[in-house]
């Protein structure tokens, strides 16, 4: 096993160095920009504009309109969006505007039992939003709808948001790009040439766009944090169980593969990570997250490094990469006075290859790009 990991990710690195040399060579035509958001609604955090509109200050319709609006002028660039739902999201959002015109319900309490009323919400197309496509990019599935609503996306419409779309992945989640034969590929919002990342990567393009304020999405391998790294957003893989996976698709019958996929959020203001997981998990562990509780940054030790180490099976850290993990050492150290340990030796991680391929390849059941039909 050892040797044929290494040999396959020696592969994948060869034809890596091959398509860096095509793409230097060949030029992948004039950068493109998005048009620039001018709605002052879109620059504003979920927890702000659930607040805006449990104070009347805004209505629901008004706040979905302004993403509608932006998810139409900015999907054609982005190719973004699977499915949408708009006209029952603004009957949603007016059915919300109604109830606060009569309700007599106090904001305070309204905060707490439906922290996200009226606010609009995306999800990507792998963890079910009912009457939406559940197909996982894959033609065999085409067609596909989810019959019942997973179990996050359940537990956000309950907190009062409302959901407009489900986003584009790659085929049944296996890659580090979101491009599939149905929908097609998705673009960088950033530089339309680049990918948005995968395989979350249609939430990550829209919320990198202004198109999407908060999110659904999954990882096992990176599906989350590389598409928020990719679009300059916010996403966070939990640890293990915290967040329920029911109703995502692919699924796995292993009993361990709850330990490995996660379904987290991702936002495009940092002001939402906290709401976003006391909505998100599981009820009976939340009080164990003391995510009320302020941490003393002086007290968190930081072990960092810019590279796993040197192999010919992997590619090399771009420079401008290991400066930002530099950079973002030195603010962590000089802003928030936290305690950081240098020239750390990460000896574990020198086999990172064999140690990530040996635990996804001994799950069963693991879900068959070629027959992934049922």
């Amino acid at each position: 096993m050892n040797f044929v990991l290494r040999f396959l990710c020696a592969i994948l690195n060869f034809f890596y160095g091959i398509i860096s040399v095509i793409r230097w060579l060949k030029p992948q035509g004039k950068k493109q920009t998005l048009p620039k958001i001018t709605d002052a609604l879109l620059m504003i955090s979920a927890t702000d504009l659930a607040e805006k509109i449990r104070k009347r200050e805004v209505t629901s319709e008004h706040v979905c309109i302004s993403y509608i609006k932006r998810i139409k002028e900015v999907n054609p660039f982005l190719n973004a969006v699977v499915e949408e739902r708009f006209e029952n999201a603004l009957q949603e959002a007016r059915n919300v505007d109604a109830y606060l015109q009569s309700s007599v319900t106090s904001d305070e309490e309204l905060e707490k039992t439906k922290p996200l009323l009226g606010v609009p919400l995306t999800v990507k197309e792998s963890c079910s939003l009912a009457g939406l496509s559940l197909c996982g990019g894959t033609l065999e599935r085409i067609g596909i709808k989810a019959d019942k609503d997973g179990e996050v996306v359940s537990k956000l419409k309950a907190s009062g948001a409302i959901p407009l779309l489900v986003s584009n992945t790659p085929e049944i989640c296996l890659c580090w790009e979101s491009t599939n034969f149905i929908t097609g590929r998705t673009n960088n919002p950033y530089d339309f040439t680049r990918t948005s990342g995968g395989s979350s990567g249609g939430e990550g393009a829209l919320l990198g766009a202004g198109a999407s304020v908060i999110g659904i999405g999954s990882d096992v391998a990176g599906s989350i944090r590389m598409p928020a790294m990719f679009n300059g957003v916010f996403g966070h893989k939990p640890s293990a169980r915290i967040i329920p996976i029911k109703g995502h698709y692919p699924y796995c019958t292993d009993a361990n593969y709850a330990d490995y996929l996660a379904i987290g959020p991702m936002m495009r203001y940092s002001k939402d990570l906290k709401l976003m997981v006391k909505l998100m998990a599981r009820d009976e562990v939340l009080p164990d997250l003391n995510l009320n509780e302020k941490v003393d940054l002086s007290s968190v030790k930081i072990f960092f490094m810019e590279e796993e180490g040197k192999s010919f099976v992997l590619p090399t850290v771009q420079n401008e990469i290991a400066l930002a993990i530099r950079q973002s050492v030195e603010h962590l150290r000089s802003k928030c006075n936290c305690q950081i340990i240098q020239d750390y030796n990460f000896t574990e991680l020198k086999n990172s290859c064999e140690i990530a391929g040996s635990v996804l390849y001994s799950l069963k059941d693991v879900p068959n790009l070629l027959k992934a039909v049922s």
